[in-house]
């Protein structure tokens, strides 16, 4: 046992000139105890670990100092599991947590300035790489990232291509998971900023709000019971309220009580997939079983052009709509039925049908069996849809169209 240790106004610095790296570190309080200490069976137990106003630099250059290599070093690529350390940790709290980092070779820059973060471990599993959480806190905490053009390196000789190593399985549990007004920016300096927009390459979210529980992050999994998420963009475009029940496996992924909404949209869905493998999914995902449900979705169109800049011109006229849908889809891709679809709200055009399609996800040889119960549209609206100059000017299309009927059969 080493008792309680408390340190104070702490500085450190390391700098490898033939490596190229460079690391600085302030600790203006640390308090912590050790009630174990067993460096001989690897145990150790720390009920408590506080650090208050913490600064630290990491920073990767160009070598000013260059040394012969006298030997080839010699890489081990199997994996080695974890050995078997006894950790355990009660409770670890930090406030006021400063790290800069910046990569000059790679033209990357990041920043992390953290508020408040307090978790509550209740079992660490080293030698599983397993970790069990109780409750996780990350508040008032800002991370931005800026990337810009990496500088000109002398290509280096390709090394023998090596198997790669089969990674280990590993598992993060958090039953209580809460962010709460925390910023993350992120900057693409090689690409152009939009004018309008989300964009993607220069994102600026702010005011962010995570609370969710039952949270698992493995290697064969993803899963969280999301209760809220919001957050506000610099575009403008602002998230309210996401909740569901979200999981991802190796075979399946599924949505449950999905509701999203914005300042203008409400969407209100149920969504499940399930394949035989993540790589059977990418090469044939008409062999993947889905089940949809859209339950009268409002979907703004200044939402969807705010997520999507790319449509401004299109929808623009549309700005103001709301698309309503209303349906259900289930069934293999390839082979996907359609019990009923209904979509309004784009100007006067209003669409009801139900049918099946065979051969998806290519939609040219796909088989349709359609059922159209309902089909009105207008002049205006078709020609705002219809990309300039692909409606010769000898074709009149009536002010008003209203269709019923059915389609069987290809594209061609």
């Amino acid at each position: 046992t080493l008792g309680k240790i408390l340190l104070k106004k702490v500085s450190a610095r390391y700098s490898d000139d033939v490596a190229g790296n460079t690391f600085t570190c302030y600790q203006g309080n640390v308090r912590t105890s050790i009630t174990q200490f067993d460096p001989t069976n690897g145990m150790y137990a720390i009920p408590a670990l506080h650090l208050d106003d913490v600064s630290a630099g990491v920073r990767f250059f160009k070598p000013t100092v260059i040394l012969k290599q006298a030997l080839n070093a010699v890489v081990d690529t199997v994996a080695t599991k974890p050995s078997g350390i006894g950790l355990k940790l009660d409770t670890i709290g930090i406030q006021r947590f400063k790290l800069v980092y910046k990569d000059e070779l790679s033209a990357m820059d990041m920043a992390l300035n953290v508020g408040h973060f307090r978790t509550l471990p209740e079992k660490i599993d080293i030698a599983n790489t397993s970790f069990k959480i109780k409750q996780l806190e990350l508040a008032a905490t800002k991370f931005t990232m800026d990337a810009g053009k990496a500088p000109a390196t002398t290509p280096k000789k390709e090394a023998p291509k090596e198997t790669a190593a089969k990674p280990l399985p590993w598992r993060v549990d958090i039953a209580k998971l809460s962010l709460t007004n925390d910023t993350v920016g992120y900057n693409d300096n090689t690409q152009k900023p939009l004018k309008t927009g989300m964009d993607y390459s220069h994102l600026y979210l702010s005011q962010i709000a995570i609370d969710a529980d039952a949270v698992v992050a493995a290697s064969d999994q993803y899963r969280a019971n999301i209760k809220q998420v919001s957050f506000d963009e610099k575009s403008g475009f602002k998230l309210s309220q996401l909740s569901t029940d979200a999981v991802y496996t190796d075979t399946a992924m599924s949505l449950k009580n999905l509701l999203v909404r914005t300042n203008h949209s409400v969407i209100r869905s149920q969504a499940y997939a399930r394949y035989t493998s993540v790589t059977q999914l990418s090469k044939q995902p008409g062999n993947a079983f889905v089940d949809l449900d859209l339950v009268h979705d409002s979907i703004a169109v200044q939402d969807v052009i705010m997520i999507m800049p790319a449509m401004q011109a299109q929808l623009k006229k549309y700005e103001r709509n709301v698309l309503h849908v209303n349906g259900k889809a289930k069934g293999y891709v390839k082979n996907i039925s359609i019990p009923n679809f209904e979509a309004s709200g784009i100007g006067n055009t209003a669409l009801q049908l139900n049918g099946n399609i065979q051969g998806l996800p290519d939609g040219a040889k796909a088989y349709y069996n359609i059922n159209l119960k309902k089909l009105v549209t207008s002049r205006r609206d078709i020609q705002n849809f219809a990309p300039p100059k692909t409606i010769p000017d000898s074709i009149r299309i009536p002010e008003n169209i209203s269709m019923t009927g059915s389609f069987k059969g290809t594209q061609n």
